[in-house]
């Protein structure tokens, strides 16, 4: 059993609909990666977090997490990165506690893990990140003390190495990082800056020479640089020869946690011939309905003279467009739109200005690295840190205490920490894969159009089902559709304010339906004489819920699909004047499908009349049968 798990923690801004356009978004040449051995995060999780969200990496690697599947990656990584993890199990050592590798990857990359050289009893995973230009394999293992010598587990991991380099398209970039626990090597740094083993190979154990020979086989170089006192390196990073040609090692200035004494944080930069590009959803601007001033907003409508502008358009169509682009036009000058969110959610102005002075004093000591530059970065730094993890605890307070006053929040809130959101990075559906939004956004398409039944009754049919029908039981003929009608359809309607496909919220018509109710009824006429219903409120923003099983199946998903409000609000007028003229042939005993009745309503009057019964002498059986 592999005991990977692919955490769903980023929220994979999955399209709204199944066509969108997409448009990119370029970032730097460069590829950052975080390496450290943590000693452990069971009881790091909250400061871990804190100095995730501090930092920029596109990528962290972690050896010796010590985690378990108590502990989610959501709680380490929130929802910006896509994490991949191999925790220790009994399958691959023998120590019930320790080891444990982790990849997490930045939620704007596209990635996804490298099932092919699975071994149940290593410690590694393998992840292929795409980027613009070629992919970059990253891969971590974790050899325990007591099997660094182990020759049948490092022959696995050099077999594991070979199945992934010869995978790799032309050009690609290659890294594996570990704790190879190696004790027997020494090493120093050569003329030329890289690391050399200074070791006699009559002296090294016969695992360090068997690591050695399968890395030289593969054309791998060691590339860490970061010595420690007795020039012992337990952490070894290799390369190949695409990733050696733009690659720089360096020692960051605030590793995620403390360091261990033998174990040094290392930033690897990448760097790309082209910038990072990810495709992102094209939306038009977001506009914040909750602030807006529906007092100027009705004001602004009631200007509009509805009568000739829709007067001009004799079709339908015509006439909706023109409608929703009066409409939008005034939404436009009167809406703010929203403000980014604030990153973290419990920031504010004084962290963030110590933000600013801890980014100026890195600078600083980045073009002058002199003893005070460095202490002015520390204090810096450490005011920052403080404060940070200062009004998170604050932050997390306040949701506990505010638990009865405002629950969603706080579920919200837990939520967040301990459920897997988003979409995987990488989903199939029979033998195709996807590993981008378009890619899945195409399978979830085809996966719903195949659900779909499309059937149409043929006109035959419809006779033979017509005929069979009894006479003059129901005749229904659409009245005008007067205001009033409109006002009673909007009272009924939902409010939201998050807007449909066609930009419109439903907040909007029901708070500023004493302007739009003449035009809107005007429109629903138009519609019924016509008998064309408009294509603009034909289109809907569709979502894939997940049922059960693997998350990276797509037949395991259903859709929902949110309509525009002017739809919705058409299907209550008529759905009203259906009920109107149908009920009184309704049976009373019926129950599904019926205003202010439901399955709970007739599980209530089926145990009442059970009582009844029981009560006036009979025997319940019978009341059952009959």
């Amino acid at each position: 059993m592999y005991n990977c798990i692919s955490d769903l923690s980023a929220p994979h801004a999955f399209p709204r609909s199944s066509v969108l356009a997409h448009g990119s978004v370029s970032y730097s040449h460069q590829l950052r990666i975080n390496y450290q051995n943590v000693r452990g995060l069971r009881t790091k999780i909250d400061s871990f977090f804190l100095a995730v969200s501090e930092g920029d990496y596109d990528i962290i690697v972690l050896t010796e997490t010590w985690l378990d599947d108590r502990i989610l990656s959501t709680q380490l990584f929130g929802n910006r990165y896509t994490v991949f993890r191999t925790d220790r199990s009994d399958l691959n050592s023998k120590k019930t506690r320790g080891g444990g590798v982790l990849i997490a990857v930045s939620v704007r990359l596209n990635c996804r893990i490298d099932a092919a050289p699975i071994h149940d009893t290593l410690e590694q995973v393998w992840v292929i990140v795409e980027t613009s230009c070629s992919d970059v394999s990253v891969g971590v293992v974790y050899l325990p003390p007591d099997r660094k010598s182990d020759s049948q587990l490092i022959q696995q991991h050099i077999d594991s190495i070979e199945m992934v380099l010869s995978r790799l398209k032309p050009h690609a970039r290659g890294l594996v990082f570990g704790d190879y626990n190696q004790s027997g090597l020494r090493w120093s740094i050569s003329p030329n800056g890289l690391p050399l083993v200074n070791t006699l190979r009559s002296h090294m154990p016969t695992g360090c020479c068997s690591l050695l020979d399968g890395f030289c086989q593969h054309g791998l170089t060691q590339i860490n640089t970061a010595l420690i006192d007795d020039e012992r390196m337990l952490d070894l990073i290799f390369a190949n020869d695409q990733a050696m040609q733009n690659c720089s090692v360096s020692v960051p200035h605030e590793p995620l946690v403390n360091l261990d004494a033998v174990h040094p944080a290392v930033v690897i930069s990448v760097s790309l011939s082209q910038p990072m590009v990810f495709d992102q959803a094209s939306e038009s601007r977001s506009l914040n309905f909750r602030c807006a001033d529906y007092s100027a907003l009705c004001a602004a409508l009631s200007e509009v003279n509805w009568d000739a502008l829709l007067d001009r358009s004799s079709c339908i169509d015509e006439a909706v467009d023109s409608f929703n682009s009066a409409i939008e036009g005034v939404i436009n000058q009167t809406v703010p739109a929203c403000d980014p969110p604030r990153k973290p959610v419990w920031s504010n102005l004084h962290l963030r200005s110590l933000k600013r002075l801890r980014s100026a004093a890195l600078r600083k000591y980045c073009s002058h690295r002199l003893s005070y530059n460095k202490n002015r970065l520390y204090i810096a730094s450490r005011q920052y840190r403080n404060y940070n993890r200062y009004l998170y605890n604050r932050y997390v307070k306040r949701i506990q205490n505010n638990l009865c006053t405002h629950p969603k929040q706080f579920w919200s809130f837990v939520n967040n920490k301990r459920k897997e959101a988003g979409l995987p990075s990488s989903m199939f559906l029979g033998d195709s894969v996807a590993n981008n939004e378009r890619e899945k956004c195409d399978l979830f398409a085809q996966q719903f159009q195949q659900v779909f039944n499309g059937f149409v009754a043929s006109p035959e049919q419809v006779s033979i089902a017509s005929n069979a029908a009894p006479r003059d039981v129901f005749s229904f003929r659409l009245p005008l559709i007067n205001t009033e009608d409109v006002v009673i359809a909007l009272s009924k309607l939902k409010a939201s304010y998050t807007a449909g496909p066609d930009g419109i919220p439903s907040a909007v018509l029901k708070r500023c339906g004493e302007v739009l109710c003449s035009p809107i009824a005007k429109l629903f006429n138009l519609s019924v004489q016509q008998c064309k219903f408009p294509d603009r409120w034909k289109f809907s923003y569709l979502f894939p819920i997940h049922k059960k099983g693997d998350k990276r199946n797509i037949s395991n998903y259903r859709s929902i699909t949110s309509l525009c409000a002017f739809s919705k609000l058409f299907e209550i007028i008529i759905n009203d004047a259906l009920f109107a003229s149908c009920k009184h042939n309704i049976d009373t005993e019926q129950h599904g499908f019926f205003p202010k009745r439901s399955v709970t309503t007739n599980l209530m009057q089926f145990v009442s009349r059970c009582v009844q019964t029981m009560d006036c002498g009979f025997k319940l059986m019978q009341f059952i049968w009959a």
